[in-house]
């Protein structure tokens, strides 16, 4: 049985902890007449280049 639910509401909320800073959003969907919500942590990577750069002063030439 499929049951089809209303997403009524996102929230996404920053946590601002020293250490290790994170996120998460809050859902919240309508189902005939119940409310139910849904919470993710949004995970976030910094991202290094595996490429080769070049130094800054060659980059100029």
């Amino acid at each position: 049985m499929i049951v089809q639910k209303e997403l009524v509401a996102i929230y996404d909320y920053e946590i601002p902890v020293p250490e290790d800073p994170f996120s998460f959003r809050l859902e919240i969907h309508k189902c005939s007449e119940l409310f139910t919500g849904s919470v993710y942590r949004l995970e976030r990577f910094r991202l290094h280049p595996t490429f080769h750069q070049r130094d800054r002063e060659d980059a100029d030439h």
